[in-house]
């Protein structure tokens, strides 16, 4: 049709000027100062802007953009919805072309030839995603505006048409590669600038101790009843109405109502969507929600849901947009009706919590909603995650929690102190959560984990805490330990008079707890990533180059700005021979021996050494240990030969027992065999003696690791001149020795790798490097191979805190040592331990091979000391910090400190190629 009339008509279309008034008017006329298709478009620009940002369908076709699937799983005619935009968006099209002919006074076919560029390029450049889902129109008013000015320098610089295209499409391509790229990387961008944490000074926090009165710890939570096992998953709060139903949420949105006496029945009351949070009832019965991302929501009982305000007023000289609600926490109700709830962040979504722990930053806020007005105002600002609400009793204020700053504090809505806050209770142990009235006049406070030295310390170093979370991954940041859970029960004075305070145990950790008077019902809900050693490319030679030429000390400072080489935080992976299983976990006890150490085969006995105390074991017999022979001296290193047994002694020296030198005793000399750590026998009467450290004593490793020590040595020992020879120095704290052919096989820790040391002065070669752990003793194997134990495994946190060498210092200086940030032999004992992300329980399990403080782990290697295969335990395990071991009578046995106790492994050949 169009080419049988089009021919007909177009000349005249294309020679003849306009003789419709309106339409001239359209294109040229000025209503004042603004042009009409200047007003025109700023009108439909309002209402694109009104329908997309507070319109159903407006939310429909951002949905629909985003993820159709999702969009049609959450309810939305998808169809319907792609339909009329495609209608409104050509109505637009048509409307734009009538007025862009309407103002050059002609209708000609190639009119408007090209712009289709500019439009795209506008779209992209304003930042409005073409994958959808994502813009709004002031971003395109920004990106048309950019055009516009582009096209007019193209113009004033005598740029031809099709040169000006060409700008175009290279921006539009590089504009839609920065978006591509963008979208698929915009979190790891954002975090490198968008966390910034804050200075805090904790004040010391109220004693958790054995004899601290009511917050001494105790085991109450073992006996408690559970509700919804098995069922719930994510609840955050409970709530009782007048008929002794129990309310909660879950993670998928739904609000579970549990039917008394016993509460095993339950049904869905509603269904909301996000992750109801809060809850309150009103005098009306309607349950009142906070749901996490969406804002303040209201159920009735037949299950029909309103949502009562998403948004509040925006802050004054705020540069973003804060008056959407982003984490609605918890909510109380005054005796008005009005509505008191807390938004716990404005900066972070609910899965990002961690972030917003990591700032310790105001950026929470308390808002209220008046129900008779429907207005939403903030009346509290630059809360620290401000968390649980609870009215007073006397009803001119109320009680809210900042979690991350461990406080509670009173805020006077009415009253002569009306506007006022102060603090109820300044130094909490842990991180508040909600709070509720209990029917004896106090109040009961959940506190959701507990506080842990090594965090307090780093609220202190906001640069330490900037870096950590651009360094390392999400799973290894330091992080709240919310593995333990807490009641309260505290008066108006804010004095603690009863609390449920777990152990510190790992089997009695619970964590999120929220606590309602009517019957103390609990809602318990419970919240590894290991990277790859540095492959060695093909430019490393130029970069080494590069190195010379710089100097050392300016390289080390650019590799710990940009993060490589020695300044990338990465650790290698338990992979290949140290693939992860769980044979450890399933080996037989021999005995229980409390803080085993050592393990040393002579024929058909088995020595171990208990702190002072030497014992035999008797794999083939049901006799318990015995203890043969006490020492004025820890046991730190022993070795075996014939019938004679070598024994290094802390901060002695060296015996020996047995055999032809049996009495013999080496004394220490100045620094020399200071901190034996590990022995070999090279001959009858020659001993190769590992020295750990210079400056701390055997049973010090971590101090060592922590402070960088590397005055350890290798020395030689020879019996008969009383001789003591040094082979090496400088090294790692050496704690294990092989002897082999002429040299001896030395397990450095602190640098993870195994060296070959030609005797009696050579020097040492590495053999293993980047090891996963912290390598430990050596023992030959009958097969003709050599086991080699680990204290513990590496892990990223530990690696980037080497790195930082204030927050080091400091934490070394001013913190018990069972509280740092460093590898372990045991762990779960305290609640006071420093906790990483991949630690955080996941619906009250650990991640079985989440990297912990603490692990299990032996491998075995062949004659030239590669890895051939390993055991290991878990990380939610208790075989950790195999720190020995011997093979005896067939059976491979090994000193586990972690649980002190002797495992036994009786075909150690098998089990490894099992």
């Amino acid at each position: 049709m169009f080419e049988i009339v089009f021919p007909e008509f177009s000349t005249a279309i294309v020679t003849n000027m306009s003789d419709s008034a309106a339409f001239e008017y359209l294109g040229t006329a000025n209503i004042g100062l603004a042009p009409v298709s200047f007003l025109i478009t700023a009108a439909i620009a309002i209402g694109v802007h009104v329908v997309l940002s507070r319109t159903r369908y407006g939310w429909h076709l951002l949905a629909v953009g985003g993820a159709r699937r999702s969009a049609y799983n959450a309810g939305i005619n998808v169809r319907r919805t792609i339909f009329s935009a495609y209608v409104c968006c050509s109505t637009l099209v048509a409307l734009s072309g009538f007025l862009f002919a309407s103002r050059i006074g002609s209708a000609a076919s190639d009119v408007g030839a090209g712009l289709e560029l500019q439009a795209l390029t506008a779209t992209v450049l304003g930042g409005i995603s073409l994958g959808g889902g994502r813009g709004t129109v002031s971003k395109a008013i920004m990106g048309a505006v950019f055009v516009l000015l582009l096209s007019n320098s193209f113009l004033a610089l005598a740029i031809s048409g099709p040169g000006a295209d060409l700008v175009l499409g290279l921006i539009l391509v590089a504009a839609v590669f920065l978006d591509v790229r963008w979208v698929k990387n915009r979190h790891k961008l954002l975090r490198s600038v968008y966390i910034s944490p804050a200075y805090a000074r904790m004040p010391d926090p109220i004693p958790t101790d054995l004899g601290a009165g009511a917050m001494a710890p105790n085991d109450t939570l073992r006996d408690v009843g559970v509700i919804g096992l098995g069922i719930l998953e994510g609840a955050e709060d409970v709530i009782f109405d007048r008929h002794d139903n129990l309310y909660t949420g879950n993670r998928h949105g739904d609000i579970v109502r549990w039917l008394p006496p016993d509460y095993q029945r339950w049904e869905v009351l509603a269904h909301i969507g996000g992750s109801p949070l809060g809850m309150a009832f009103d005098r009306q019965g309607h349950l009142n929600i906070c749901v996490a991302g969406m804002g303040l929501y209201q159920v009735e009982m037949n299950g029909t849901v309103r949502r009562l305000t998403a948004e509040t007023n925006r802050s004054l000289l705020s540069i973003i947009d804060d008056s959407n609600m982003k984490l609605a926490d918890d909510l109380d109700i005054a005796p008005d009706g009005t509505i008191y709830f807390s938004e716990a962040t404005t900066r972070f979504e609910m899965h990002d919590w961690y972030s917003d722990a990591l700032e310790s930053r105001g950026n929470g806020r308390i808002i209220r909603y008046d129900p008779k007005t429907r207005r939403t105002r903030t009346v509290l600002k630059n809360l620290v995650f401000p968390n649980g609400i609870c009215m007073s009793y006397d009803n001119e204020s109320l009680l809210f929690a900042e979690s991350w700053a461990c406080r509670i504090s009173r805020y006077y809505f009415d009253g002569p102190k009306k506007g006022e806050v102060e603090v109820v209770i300044p130094n909490l142990p842990g991180y508040p959560d909600n709070i509720n009235r209990a029917s004896d006049g106090c109040y009961w406070l959940a506190l959701m984990g507990m506080r842990t030295p090594a965090l307090d310390l780093s609220l202190e170093m906001p640069g330490f805490r900037k870096r950590m979370s651009r360094r390392c991954s999400e799973d290894a940041w330091l992080m709240p330990n919310l593995n333990t859970g807490c009641v309260l029960k505290f008066n108006e004075r804010g004095e603690i008079l009863e609390s449920v305070l777990g152990s510190g145990r790992s089997e009695a950790s619970h964590d999120h707890l929220d606590a309602r008077a009517q019957g103390r019902a609990l809602s318990l809900r419970n919240l590894q990533q290991q990277d790859g050693d540095i492959p060695a490319g093909g430019s490393r030679p130029r970069v080494l180059r590069c190195g010379q030429l710089l100097g050392p000390p300016l390289v080390k400072w650019i590799d710990k700005v940009l993060g490589r080489r020695e300044g990338a935080v990465t650790v290698p992976v338990l992979d290949g021979p140290f693939l992860s299983n769980q044979k450890l976990e399933a080996a037989p006890v021999l005995c229980l021996v409390d803080q085993v150490d050592n393990l040393v085969a002579l024929g058909a006995n088995l020595f171990a050494s208990s702190g002072s105390g030497l014992l035999r074991l008797r794999p083939t017999s049901s006799s318990g240990p015995e203890t043969v022979a006490r020492f004025d001296a820890p046991i730190s290193a022993m070795a075996g030969l014939g019938d004679a047994l070598a024994i290094g002694l802390d901060r002695k020296g060296l015996v020996v027992r047995g055999g032809r030198f049996d009495g013999k005793v080496v004394q220490h000399s100045g620094d020399v065999l200071h901190c034996p750590t590990a022995i070999a026998w090279l001959d009858e009467s020659t001993l190769a003696v590992c020295n750990g450290s210079k400056h701390v004593g055997a049973l010090d490793w971590r101090r060592a690791l922590m402070t960088k020590d590397l005055s350890g040595s290798v020395v030689v020992v020879d019996l008969v001149k009383d001789r003591v020879t040094i082979a090496a120095t400088g090294l790692g704290w050496p704690s294990g020795l092989a002897a082999s052919d002429g040299q001896v096989f030395v397990s450095e820790c602190l640098r993870h790798r195994v060296l070959a040391l030609a005797l009696p002065a050579g020097k040492p070669v590495e053999l293993v490097t980047s090891l996963p752990g912290y390598p430990a003793r050596l023992t030959r194997a009958a097969a003709g191979g050599i086991w080699l134990s680990f204290y513990s495994v590496r892990n990223q946190l530990v690696e980037f805190i080497l790195r930082e060498d204030e927050y080091r210092t400091r934490m070394v200086n001013e913190l018990p040592e069972e509280h740092w940030v460093a590898p372990s032999l045991c762990s779960g004992r305290s609640f006071k331990e420093p906790m990483h992300g991949s630690q955080l329980k996941q619906m009250g399990i650990l991640k079985p091979y989440s990297v912990t403080r603490s692990y299990g782990l032996i491998a075995y290697c062949d004659a030239s000391m590669t890895p051939i295969g390993s055991f290991h335990s878990r990380a939610d395990g208790t075989r950790h910090g195999v720190v020995a071991a011997a093979e005896c009578a067939g059976a491979l046995y090994l000193a586990s400190r972690g649980s002190n106790a002797v495992l036994e492994i009786r075909d150690p050949a098998t089990a490894l190629s099992e």
